[in-house]
């Protein structure tokens, strides 16, 4: 990463001074945050009902949205700012979910913009709760709480929406086949987009308020796939001509709850730098699909802010979506080398060094820094155990393997598998044995299951050498808790017939070309060729070197295993490949 390292002392060098942005102000609540150019009339009294609105879902649902990032609004002016953010023409506000966060982006001219941004958190709540709806079901529920009242520490929903009354009394209405069919709102013709709304908010407060049809309400939420004609085992008509009735009458019902407590101080208004401003732009135009004004958004920061590490992420975020992967690297490594402090930028950057070859002293300071941000971000935790356990560093490798908090089933087989294999390393022979059985019950394939089975003949087992003729070495592996590693001679060569024979030596010839040993066995005297003494085993292990006297009587107890030699007129019994000296 050297080549990065320039960038630190450049940026400390251009170091910009950033000034507020007068235009700008942002708000604060424990689960929102606002940015809006629209003044501090009415956005303290939208975070104010937002906040009562989450603790409505939460008391009736125990719907909250699951990203730790509280959600990010922005409230424009002017209807003629916001249509620049927007993400169709059709939008007069929206919802939008990004990883690790969820926007909502609105116009803010009146306190009845609240209804707008209720509609929209009220499809935060409800992806939060992981309800897949029907679209007019989705923006039906959306309208409901759209007209929530507070007052006096209980909530009333169900208030009727008089535009929406108004529309369904006066214009030509769409089949209710095709409202419930529809995936996209109408497009081309307002007319019909408003009706779309409207309907799906008559009919949504009637399925939720009508006794005649909320006791299946439960059952609609429960199966995305089933129509509502199906569920309630009606017609179009007939739920058409009940709904007409039903927004007929002179008034519509709504039931008052307790919401979960709300206690916290009126949002006090703070004024904010325009970097905040332009980067947070910036990141909604990304996110909504902008990616060209984005990436123009961010080069002008990043001319003003060269020593910011978010830029430079932003900008290799956009790289990479733009297929340039070894620009996003070389921004994520820059930003690596300005002190990244964002977990997941580490463990990003350590995936594309990794794959780009860089040097894997760069990949595992990438990796340790993600675990020390975030010890919970596992993919970064088992990619470093992986590092550390293909490095030799076993022991670390242990430790953050068992470290993990989950291990999903797309990775289990791996992860046993590396696991084992780090085991019987550290010498857990017994614990490599289990993780190995636990790696087999995993495997997908033919060729899995016969490496979490090698996995465990190589916990339960030991290498050893095996001598050739030729004086190479083979290596073998034998079972631990056995006779063959207890008594495992290495210079046994492959072919050799072996014998063993018990008895007395009696005499050391030095006469011949091979010296030879004389054996009194209890049968015979049985003479054995040492033809290559460095190549014979002496046990036990501390007896020390080969050495015999020539010609002189020896009278030590042994048992010599050796080898039935190839042609019968060698003058020997056999080559010697171990000799044992007995007390």
């Amino acid at each position: 990463m050297l080549r990065w390292h320039g960038w630190l002392l450049l940026g400390l060098i251009l170091l910009p001074v950033c000034a507020a942005d007068e235009s700008w102000i942002t708000l604060h609540t424990p689960h929102f945050e606002l940015f809006s150019d629209a003044g501090d009339r009415y956005a303290p009294g939208l975070l104010v009902h937002l906040e009562q609105l989450r603790s409505l879902f939460l008391a009736q649902a125990g719907a909250s949205p699951k990203s730790e990032a509280p959600v990010r609004i922005f409230a424009f002016r002017s209807t003629a700012e916001y249509i620049h953010y927007r993400k169709d023409e059709t939008a007069d506000a929206y919802y939008f979910g990004a990883p690790g966060r969820d926007y909502i982006v609105m116009p803010l001219t009146r306190a009845e913009d609240y209804r707008i941004a209720a509609h929209e958190y009220a499809h935060v709540a409800t992806h939060a709760a992981g309800l897949k709806l029907p679209l007019w079901l989705s923006e039906g529920i959306a309208e409901v709480f759209s007209t929530v009242v507070f007052q006096s520490g209980h909530a009333t929903v169900g208030t009727a929406n008089p535009g929406r009354l108004q529309a369904l009394q006066r214009a030509s209405w769409m089949p209710l086949d095709e409202v419930t069919r529809l995936s996209d709102p109408p497009a081309g013709r307002k007319d019909r987009n408003g009706m779309f709304y409207a309907e799906s908010w008559a009919l949504t407060h009637m399925l939720m308020f009508s006794p005649a049809y909320n006791q299946r309400f439960g059952a609609l939420l429960a199966d995305p796939s089933a129509s509502v004609f199906s569920v309630y085992r009606t017609s179009s008509g007939a739920l058409e001509r009940e709904l007409r009735a039903w927004i007929a009458r002179t008034s519509l019902p709504s039931v008052k709850v307790t919401p979960a407590e709300v206690d916290m101080p009126r949002p006090v208004t703070e004024p904010v730098n325009s970097f905040r401003v332009q980067s947070a732009l910036a990141d909604l135009q990304f996110a909504i699909g902008q990616v060209e004004t984005a990436r123009r958004s961010y080069t002008e920061l990043e001319t003003k802010f060269p020593a910011n590490a978010e830029v430079q992420v932003a900008l290799g975020r956009i790289a990479l979506v733009s297929g340039h992967g070894g620009e996003a690297l070389d921004r994520f490594g820059r930003a690596m080398s300005l002190g990244i402090q964002n977990a997941q930028i580490c463990y990003e950057f350590a995936v594309m060094a990794q794959d780009a070859g860089l040097p894997e002293g760069d990949v595992m300071t990438a990796l340790e820094r993600a675990v020390a941000l975030n010890p919970g971000l596992d993919d970064a935790r088992y990619l470093l155990a992986l590092a550390y356990m293909n490095s030799g560093r076993y022991s670390k490798a242990l430790q953050h393997f068992q470290a993990l908090r989950f291990v999903p089933q797309s990775r289990a087989y791996a992860y046993y598998s590396a696991l084992a294999h780090t085991q019987t390393e550290l010498g857990m022979r017994d614990a490599a044995n289990k993780t190995a059985a636990e790696a087999r019950k995993r495997a997908r394939t033919e060729e899995e299951a016969a490496r979490a089975n090698e996995l465990a003949w190589m916990a339960s087992s030991e290498i050893v050498v095996q001598m050739t003729g030729e004086r190479f070495g083979q290596l073998r592996r034998v079972p631990l808790k056995s006779d063959v590693l207890e008594n495992w001679n290495p210079f046994i060569e492959p072919g050799d017939r072996i014998e063993h024979t018990e008895g007395v030596l009696r005499e050391v010839d030095c006469s011949g070309e091979v010296l030879r040993l004389i054996i009194d066995s209890r049968e015979h005297p049985v003479v054995i060729g040492v033809s290559h003494p460095e190549r014979v085993q002496l046990r036990p292990a501390g007896a020390g070197p080969l050495e015999f006297t020539c010609g002189q009587p020896d009278g030590r107890h042994v048992i010599v295993e050796y080898a039935q030699p190839e042609g019968k007129d060698s003058g020997y019994a056999g080559v010697l490949r171990g000799i044992r000296f007995l007390p």
